[in-house]
């Protein structure tokens, strides 16, 4: 106890005496202790977390697929009512589809997000309601509040369960409410409402479809329920024989929602790996220096009788305290780090709103910092034996010593290799994304989704009347040049259906003719600024009673007719019995975001066949608000009833892969920047104390006629030698995880030869850069000092 009481008292000593080189130990384990904490939690949060459902493991998600081009398919409406007949496999099966609604509360109407889910949903997830009755047999008219909801419309007022709640003009009885942080399939959901298939969505036999979720039977495999499906399926075809033959798709819920997000997650987690690796380097160069320069007041302590264990307790002592306030540090920077990284990532990774710090990491940082502190000093204390301590008492350099701070500083260069070469090479990705021509014009272009009520447009012709009424009145606001109605829009939602096409290619090609359907008003070309090649556009004459017609994109037209043989012939798309006159070709649209495949495209006149749920595309000039509060007004005075969702830039539709790879880049390079900062001052710090420790060696060298180039060459050398094994044991590394990548990394971009290329000179002429500074102190050395001393 005394000794231990001793050496923490020289410790505390030491601490005072060193401030500032133990702030900086205290704030590289900070940033450590809070990387490792929040790249746990997050983690935890999307990959490690169990699903907020009974039995989750019993959750599938059921998808269709026919020909390679229709892959991941939502099932007919009419193929799962024949399923949930038939199939034994499944305890219960529930369709949903997810739509926009108008919700008045009060004297205000808005625009949320809702679901029609079919009444055995609640059943399949395992009774999600808080509290209420839930979905009654005889009642259509039903809906499953969200928590929110609840609160800030309802005000959590519990008479008000008892009034009916008005979503699109209908009344809706309050069937129950959902539990704070409720996890839907689909995020950002408020309104559950219950949905019954009615005949006329049931006839259209191959053409309505809806995500399925299902809960296996305890002891049923995937594999066995799949099969099942599967014979079903061709039982249902052949009840039908026009339907072309789809293969059901099985997969557990869980592997389900992480399919898209594992890479993006792995990605993060090997560069907080990264990260903490090239911390700890810095922190053990940190620790061989101090080493070093404590090295001849150790050495002489020995001499006088002093243990090895005296010693190594003394200097373990030291190491403690910066862990502990690091963990500490650590830990507050976790606490204000958790909000902006779930503000950062929740677009892209909706479990990513689970990200929250326990009260267990008031323990776990701390420790996390101990240990982050102890690593960082173990190679100091284990590589300096007793005869290199009696060598520097001797006044010799401990080549050792020197080697092993050469070799951390080169493990340090290859991970900001690796860092830096994966940060560049998804910001080449994001730039090649950006300059890509979507073959739509995004400037002064805004959007905005409505959806008409079903109950008081029923009919086509008041859904086309309503339309035309509504284009007449924006149209005439200032500032608008243009504006058009579409049921969808480029990235932002797209249809892919089968086309019948008449007088086409033949080809022996098994891939059926189909392509992106979209349904658009007169104008719209026009608004989007997209080119009309040959032919016309869609007019205001192509009314419902006018002849058929479609346009089709230059990519449609080269699949299925060949170049310049379109115009004329005809098409007629799946569950449409109308064939449509190809009137005009359009230039190729990048449908699913920029850089992304360019997929045939055919446009058919909205008001040849009415869609309720469709956006509003405007190009205009001006204030954004004030556009927003003349459409609000012009709307109202159409139906008061009806909520527009706020308008928004088209410039700011991507596609979530895009946003990702983008908010990746960003957190990439951010780490990768501070991972060569630190392999630069470890370089730095390395130089500078081989330049110290060798003055009388450059004195001597300059007494005897060096000249500076030579002084330069000898300092200079050994830099560019750790920097350049550095970028070799990263090139290494990078090329394994180039491997790995094609497992677990499919979608990312990868580093080409030429980036790593660029990556390896820019280390160099960093260290370069940062040896000239000691490189000029050994200019600096006075020979005639030196040999006064010798």
């Amino acid at each position: 106890m005394a000794a231990a009481r001793a050496a923490c008292w020289q410790a505390l000593r030491s601490l005072r005496a060193q401030r500032r080189e133990w702030a900086l130990w205290v704030v590289l384990i900070g940033l450590g202790c809070a990387v490792s904490l929040l790249g746990a939690q997050l983690l935890r949060a999307t990959l490690l977390a169990p699903l907020p459902y009974p039995q989750a493991e019993q959750l599938v998600r059921i998808r269709e697929s026919s020909e390679p081009s229709f892959q991941g398919f939502q099932v007919s409406l009419a193929r799962f009512a024949y399923w949930q007949q038939q199939s034994t496999s499944f305890s219960a099966m529930a369709q949903y589809r997810s739509l926009g609604v108008s919700l008045r509360v009060d004297e205000g109407a808005e625009r949320v997000l809702a679901a029609q889910v079919t009444p055995d949903l609640p059943q399949v997830l395992g009774g999600p309601q808080s509290f209420g009755a839930g979905f009654l047999e005889d009642d259509d008219a039903q809906v499953l509040i969200s928590e929110q909801v609840w609160r800030t419309r309802l005000g959590a007022d519990a008479q008000r369960l008892n009034q009916p709640l008005w979503v699109d003009g209908q009344p809706y009885r309050i069937a129950g409410v959902l539990p704070a942080g409720f996890d839907f399939p689909e995020p950002h959901i408020e309104l559950l409402l219950r949905w019954q298939p009615n005949a006329k969505e049931l006839a259209g036999i191959g053409g309505n479809r809806a995500h399925v979720i299902a809960r296996l039977r305890p002891g049923v495999e995937a594999t066995a329920a799949r099969s099942e499906l599967a014979a079903l399926s061709l039982q249902f075809e052949q009840q039908h024989p026009r339907l072309r033959p789809w293969r059901p798709e099985i997969r557990a819920y869980s592997e389900d929602l992480l399919a898209s997000q594992r890479p993006a997650l792995l990605l993060l987690a090997s560069v907080v790996v990264l990260l903490v690796l090239s911390l700890l380097g810095a922190l053990s160069a940190l620790s061989l220096l101090r080493s070093a320069a404590q090295a001849p007041d150790r050495a002489l302590k020995s001499a006088l009788g002093a243990t090895a264990a005296q010693l190594n307790l003394q200097r373990v002592a030291e190491v403690l305290a910066p862990g502990l306030a690091g963990g500490v540090l650590g830990l507050l920077l976790a606490h204000l780090g958790a909000p902006l990284l779930q503000t950062q990532l929740i677009l892209y990774l909706p479990r990513a709103q689970g990200i929250e710090l326990p009260a267990e990491t008031l323990v776990i940082a701390p420790l996390i910092g101990l240990m982050l502190a102890l690593l960082a000093a173990a190679p100091a204390l284990l590589w300096e034996p007793r005869s290199a301590r009696i060598a520097t008492l001797r006044e010799h350099r401990s080549e050792r010593m020197a080697r092993l701070h050469g070799l951390l500083v080169g493990a340090k260069f290859g991970l900001a290799f690796v860092l830096l070469s994966s940060a560049l090479a998804l910001i080449s990705a994001s730039a090649r994304t950006a300059a890509i021509d979507p073959g739509f014009v995004t400037a002064d272009r805004h959007y905005a989704r409505f959806s008409l009520p079903p109950t008081r447009h029923a009919e086509p012709a008041s859904v086309e009347a309503f339309h035309r009424q509504l284009l007449e009145e924006i149209r005439a606001l200032p500032g608008v040049v243009s504006a058009s109605l579409s049921h969808s829009l480029p990235v932002l939602r797209h249809y892919q259906l089968l086309v019948d096409v008449e007088g086409g290619l033949q080809t022996e090609s098994e891939v059926s003719p189909s392509g992106n359907y979209s349904l658009v008003s007169d104008q719209h070309l026009q608004t989007l600024g997209l080119r009309l090649l040959r032919g016309r556009t869609i007019e205001a004459a192509d009314h419902a009673d006018a002849i058929p017609v479609a346009l089709v994109s230059a990519e449609f037209e080269r699949r299925w007719f060949g170049e310049g043989q379109a115009l004329g012939k005809r098409v007629r798309v799946v569950n449409d019995p109308a064939w449509r006159e190809v009137v005009g070709v359009v230039a190729d649209v990048h449908q699913h975001g920029a850089g992304l495949d360019t997929v045939p495209q055919l446009y058919g006149p909205l008001a040849q066949r009415a869609e309720r749920d469709v956006f509003l595309v405007l190009h205009a000039t001006g204030a954004a608000g004030d556009l927003q509060r003349a459409l609000d007004a012009r709307v109202q005075a159409l139906d008061p009833a009806l909520a527009l969702e706020a308008l928004r830039p088209l410039a700011a539709a991507e596609p979530v892969s895009i946003r990702l790879t983008r908010a990746l880049s960003l957190m990439v390079t951010g780490f990768a920047g501070l991972a060569a900062l630190i392999a630069l001052l470890g370089l730095f710090a390395c130089q500078r104390v081989a330049v110290l420790q060798r003055q009388r060696e450059f004195g001597l060298r300059r007494a005897l006629g060096a000249n500076d180039r030579a002084l330069l060459q000898a300092v200079l050398k050994p830099a560019l030698g750790m920097a350049a094994v550095g970028c070799l044991l990263g090139l290494a590394l990078q090329l394994g995880l180039q491997q790995l990548g094609a497992l677990w990394l499919h979608g990312l971009p990868l580093p080409q030869p030429l980036q790593l290329l660029a990556i390896a000179l820019l280390l160099l002429g960093l260290s370069l850069m940062v040896a000239l500074g000691p490189a000029r102190t050994a200019l600096r050395v006075p020979a005639m000092q030196v040999l006064r001393a010798r």
